[in-house]
C-alpha cells in the first residue's frame, strides 16, 4: 500500500543526513482508499485480531528505490494499527470560530491516555491543530489533564490565527491522529455545505466612526 508524502513536520522533524526520517503514519481509513471505520471495525471482530500490522518502507520517487530498515532492526519499520488505540473526535464545539475564541473538542480517547500508553509528565496531546495552525492550549491542557478511557471527554483550546473559511482539525495523540467521525461534520440546513471547523475574520477595532460617502 502506498501512504502519504511526507508533510511539513516531517521535513522539520527529519535529520537525512544523520539518518533519521521522521514520518507521520496516514490513518487506516486513507490507507485503506477511504474504507469507514465500521468495516475495519469488522474486520477486528472477524478476524478475533486487535492489530493490523504494517512493514514500512521509504520510496524515493527521484532514484526509482526503495529503502527499508536492515534484517535486525525490522522491528523498528513495523506499524501497528489498533482500534483500541484510535481516539475518535465526536464533535468541535462552536464550529464557528474567530481568532482566539474558545473551542471545545469532545472526543473519546479510547486507550490513548492509558497510564501504560504516555508517562506522567506527558501532556494528553501532542498537538490540536485546525488546517496545519496550531491552537493555544495555555491554560487548558497540560500533563495533569487525562481523558477518560472508552467514555467522551473534552478538550478546551483557543483557536489559533488560521485563514478565514473551512478547516479540518488534527487532535494529535501519542498513539496518532483521533478518527474524524461524521458527528463531528457540522452543516446547513439544506445539507449540501458542511465543515469540521469554520474560521471567520475578527474585527477588533475601527480606526475611524464616520468617512466619506465615496469610500475611503
Amino acid at each position: 500500500m502506498i501512504g502519504n508524502p511526507l508533510n511539513i513536520d516531517d521535513q522539520i522533524q527529519s535529520a537525512t543526513v544523520l539518518g533519521k526520517l521522521a514520518y507521520t503514519m496516514p490513518s487506516i481509513s486513507e490507507l485503506f482508499r477511504g474504507a469507514p471505520i465500521s468495516a475495519i471495525a469488522t474486520h477486528y471482530i472477524a478476524n478475533k485480531s486487535e492489530d493490523l500490522q504494517f512493514r514500512v518502507k521509504v520510496a524515493n520517487t527521484a532514484e526509482a528505490t526503495d529503502s527499508s530498515c536492515p534484517e535486525e532492526w525490522e522491528h523498528k519499520c513495523e506499524v501497528y494499527y489498533n482500534l483500541r488505540y484510535t481516539p475518535m473526535l465526536h464533535d468541535v464545539s462552536p464550529s464557528n470560530v474567530y481568532w482566539d475564541q474558545e473551542i471545545n473538542f469532545v472526543l473519546n480517547a479510547m486507550l490513548a491516555n492509558n497510564k501504560n500508553t504516555i508517562s506522567a509528565d506527558m501532556d494528553p496531546v501532542v498537538h490540536i491543530k485546525i488546517d496545519g495552525t496550531r491552537c493555544d492550549s495555555e491554560g487548558f491542557i497540560d500533563y495533569q489533564t487525562r481523558l477518560p478511557e472508552y467514555f467522551i471527554g473534552g478538550l478546551k483550546t483557543r483557536a489559533g490565527d488560521q485563514h478565514p473559511g473551512k478547516g479540518t482539525p488534527e487532535i494529535r495523540f501519542r498513539v496518532g491522529n483521533a478518527l474524524l467521525r461524521d458527528s463531528a461534520k457540522h452543516c446547513n440546513f439544506a445539507g449540501d455545505d458542511c465543515w469540521y471547523v469554520k474560521t471567520h475574520p475578527k474585527i477588533e477595532s475601527i480606526s475611524a466612526a464616520d468617512g466619506y460617502t465615496t469610500g475611503g
